[in-house]
């Protein structure tokens, strides 16, 4: 079977140098030379053990770059060095699905190549291939694409595009640009060079539009811009959703509690106008409970109001002042409106020992149960408690507190006494004049 396979072009402004391909000579006096065959003229020799960058591969001929000689050399001749070999292979997912490939997928001078057979069919596409023309042409709908070996310019509709690598075969098949294909029929490709894993988002039909994005990494930084260089506005929990705005330099921009925001591209997943794409059907359980959430107060009585029952509960447990533990959770949470209060209902940035990221909990009571195992289980608590259950003035619980290093600020409990106690206060005492 003859695979199509496609290169990954920057995907969004993603660097992928770092995980080029290189190799190195295996003979002595290796011949360089200006095309892929004994017939085309020699450029020089290379000696055993020299290290090249692999740019292309064609009919069992390798173009390679090595310092300013650029040229081709036989493949037999060379080995992928150490550092390349040992990478773990690259997994591609299809809407949410691994791709099974009976290819490997690879890197080639920072670019991605990929099974593109394997990809597009599923994704209702045919392909053909004219050998006389050396050409290969998907269809689907009303999009078809086409490519021929060696060329810049492949063709959308008979629209003339451009590619920085052309469509090239190697060992018998054709690799052709991932990101030019993707995008041609509509789609979205990613990276994540940490985990070495392209996704590959898709809709039913060409022609329709993303209308919201998914987080789909745990704990997703959101920005002012579209830059990891960007100011952090928030952080959004896996699995929240926000509606997409646009798309710029491998980020979207999207609607984050009613503001104008940027995200990664690569940590989302899109869906679309006509039907959202949905995970994989192994991705949740589906015996998982939904979660009971507060709405977001809209100031800071309405949090202390919101959260006064919980803080009471809490206080039961652990001795500790009800306007203390409204104080902590109004600093963590930006009284009640971050994004692990509105979708985790962790109010006190509370993280999870077993996997390093923050908690999830299905309710505030269970949230505020969870505070209480956290303060009376834990010995670093255990002079704080015993302070509050002696009547200690607030300022020395809050300098526990600090000592105790719920936080890695020096400050932490000072500032939470200054800044967020004195709004806390002043809450309760409005709502106890109202008599709620």
């Amino acid at each position: 079977m003859l695979l199509i396979v496609f290169t990954l072009l920057g995907l969004g402004g993603i660097n992928l140098t770092a995980y080029a391909e290189t190799a190195i000579v295996n003979g002595n006096g290796v011949n360089v030379r200006s095309g892929p065959g004994i017939s085309y003229g020699s450029l020089g020799s290379l000696s055993k053990n020299t290290s090249i960058n692999i740019l292309e591969r064609r009919n069992g001929w390798v173009k390679m770059s090595c310092g300013n000689v650029t040229g081709w050399i036989a493949e037999y001749l060379t080995s992928l060095s150490p550092s390349t070999s040992q990478l773990s292979p690259i997994q591609v997912y299809i809407n949410g699905n691994l791709i099974n490939c009976d290819t490997n997928p690879i890197l080639v001078n920072g670019r991605a190549l990929v099974p593109l057979r394997a990809i597009l069919e599923p994704l209702g596409t045919t392909v053909s291939w004219d050998n006389r023309s050396q050409t290969v042409t998907a269809s689907k709908s009303a999009t078809t694409i086409t490519l021929t070996i060696g060329s810049l310019t492949p063709t959308i509709n008979g629209q003339v595009k451009s590619l920085d690598v052309p469509a090239q075969i190697v060992n018998g098949r054709i690799l052709a640009p991932l990101r030019f294909l993707g995008e041609a029929l509509g789609g979205k490709a990613t990276w994540d060079g940490d985990n070495r894993v392209i996704n590959i988002y898709c809709p039913s039909d060409s022609g329709i539009k993303i209308i919201a994005v998914s987080i789909s990494a745990p704990d997703v930084n959101i920005r002012s811009g579209p830059s990891t260089s960007s100011d952090l506005v928030g952080l959004a929990p896996k699995g929240t959703r926000m509606a997409f705005v646009a798309e710029k330099d491998g980020w979207y921009q999207v609607m984050y509690h009613g503001h104008l925001a940027w995200v990664a591209s690569w940590l989302v997943s899109p869906e679309w106008e006509s039907t959202a794409i949905q995970p994989a059907a192994n991705s949740s359980s589906p015996s998982e409970k939904e979660s009971t959430l507060l709405p977001v107060p809209s100031n800071h009585q309405a949090f202390v109001l919101q959260m006064k029952q919980y803080a009471e509960a809490t206080s039961k447990g652990t001795g500790l002042p009800v306007n203390f533990l409204l104080a902590q959770w109004a600093e963590e949470s930006g009284y009640g409106t971050s994004a692990l209060a509105q979708y985790y209902n962790n109010f006190g940035g509370i993280t999870d020992p077993n996997t390093g990221g923050f908690k999830k909990y299905l309710s505030p009571e269970e949230f505020a149960e969870d505070v209480s195992n956290l303060y009376t289980n834990n010995s670093s608590y255990k002079q704080l408690l015993a302070h509050a259950k002696a009547g200690a003035p607030i300022q020395t619980l809050f300098n526990d507190l600090t000592t105790s290093h719920y936080a890695s600020s020096a400050t932490y409990g000072e500032k939470i006494r200054t800044i967020f106690l004195p709004e806390v206060d002043s809450a309760l005492e409005k709502i106890k004049t109202l008599g709620r």
